[in-house]
This record gives C-alpha cells, structure tokens and sequence, in this order.
C-alpha cells in the first residue's frame, strides 16, 4: 500500500510555510500552490513528517504535540499550513 502526503495553500504569501515540508512547492495554477510526495509504506511517511517536526520547532513542547499529531492523525501542521498522510488506491 501505497500513500502520499499532500500539503496546499491558498496565496502565495503562505509558500514559505509549504517549503518548511521539503517536499518543493508547485503553482497550481488557480493561485493555489501545494507540494507532496509518495513513500511505499505508511511508517515512511510518518517517519519524513518526524524529521520535518524536529527540523522545524524548537521547543519540547510543541514538538511533542506535533509528533502525537502525527501519529494519531498522519497530519503535521507548521504554520497555517497542514500536510496530511493518503492512501493511494492501487489497482
């Protein structure tokens, strides 16, 4: 099973909370920008989102609360920006 993370934002003033993912960042088209990738297993995934969280906040705090996010829910949320963990239906 397969699985993806995908990220959006609305404006462009918000890209620079999509590049803190490191998943790049692409115009959409409709204004709207976004940014995902894929991993074979949903752990991969849960493990890039860990090392995204511990690059991004500082404090022990807020750190823990993203990585319970994480992995109750498969969503990390830096800024106003969420990234949320699919699966992808393969035939």
């Amino acid at each position: 099973m397969k699985v993806i993370i995908n990220a959006t934002v609305p404006k462009s003033y918000q890209t620079p909370s999509l590049r803190h993912f490191g998943m790049g960042c692409n115009a959409n088209g409709n204004g709207r920008y976004s940014a995902s990738m894929t991993f074979d297993t949903m752990k991969e995934a849960k493990e890039f989102l860990v090392t995204r969280a511990e690059y991004y906040f500082e404090d022990e705090k807020s750190l823990k609360k993203a990585k319970r996010a994480i992995r109750m829910y498969g969503v990390l949320r830096i800024d106003a920006v969420s990234a949320r963990i699919e699966k992808i239906e393969t035939e």
